[in-house]
């Protein structure tokens, strides 16, 4: 038996309705003028009807298989909240650390810099007195 794709590839009307580039409203136009609306009407419904049927064939046959996906999805879903929820809280440590690093640091790059010059004018001092000394 084929399926209701293969059926709707093969007929003439339902083959405009898989083509990438299919214009309702220049289909609708084409029906509306080829006078037999009511024909292709009839027959666009026997074509939901089939693929209605194909539908509910297609989930009674997959219904543990999608039961199982479904049961993954939403522990998929529970473990990615967590992972988000874990994320967060890493973030917001990550901030944490952040600005109790950072205070210290400039305290101690500005009282590095304060000490270098302190030696700096220490040296320069010593040179100077011994200089004087020497004189």
């Amino acid at each position: 038996m084929p399926s209701a794709l293969d059926t709707f590839t093969s007929d003439p009307i339902f083959s405009a309705f898989l083509s990438p580039d299919f214009n309702p409203a220049q289909f609708s136009s084409a029906v509306l003028s080829s006078g037999s609306a009511a024909s292709r009407i009839e027959k666009l419904q026997e074509g939901l009807r089939l693929l209605d049927n194909q539908l509910r064939h297609e989930v009674l046959s997959r219904h543990q298989d999608l039961l199982h996906q479904l049961s993954s999805l939403k522990a998929s879903e529970s473990s990615l909240s967590s992972l988000r929820s874990s994320l967060s809280s890493l973030q917001s440590s990550l901030r944490q650390a952040h600005s109790e690093l950072s205070d210290p640091h400039r305290v101690i790059a500005a009282q590095t810099l304060q000490l270098n010059n302190l030696h700096s004018t220490s040296l320069f001092l010593q040179s100077t007195l011994l200089t004087l000394r020497l004189v």
